[in-house]
């Protein structure tokens, strides 16, 4: 993954750019996307994600009408791809949609553990609600997630923390 700080601003402007260009708010986009507003200012102020690959970046793409692998690009200097058919971009966001339910649940679990933490809890009690939190996920049954998303297990893989790894589109290097 590119940890340089100034592809991801230079990634950040060129996503608001975007979204201003288009006319879109981050709620519309978030809307269209399945990625949360918060996620498109993260993207948007140009942080540099800790660890791995966010998922919400792959979504930002799909939402702004890019063709997969245009985050990327811009990261490495390039600029982004639209989609060669504009009907597609509906497809890939509507295909997109258990998965942002899915990535949205496992978001609100552990952010209620940073909301509590910026009001002054215990450090100590987030740390035991987050990994109370990455328990159950361990526990989630695999042939329930199937029976609720089908085809989401191909696209997607939860990992033990509560992050989505994006399985259809390929690793950054």
């Amino acid at each position: 993954m590119i940890v340089d700080p100034e592809s991801w601003k230079r990634l950040g402007r060129v996503i608001r750019s975007e979204r201003q260009r288009q006319g879109l708010s981050r709620e519309q986009l978030a809307a269209r996307s399945g990625a949360s507003p918060k996620s498109i200012q993260t993207a948007e102020d140009g942080r540099v994600p800790r660890g791995r690959w966010p998922y919400t970046l792959d979504a930002i793409e799909r939402g702004l009408g890019w063709d997969s692998g245009s985050v990327q690009e811009i990261l490495a200097g390039g600029r982004p791809r639209p989609t060669a058919d504009p009907a597609n971009v509906e497809s890939r966001v509507a295909e997109a949609a258990p998965v942002k339910e899915v990535v949205a649940k496992l978001s609100e679990a552990f952010d209620i553990g940073q909301w509590a933490s910026d009001l002054g809890a215990d450090p100590k009690a987030r740390a035991d609600y987050e990994e109370a939190a990455r328990r159950m996920i361990e526990t989630v049954s695999l042939d329930e997630i199937k029976r609720r998303y089908p085809g989401l297990i191909s696209h997607v893989r939860i990992e033990k923390d509560g992050s989505v790894t994006d399985l259809s589109s390929p690793e950054p290097e």
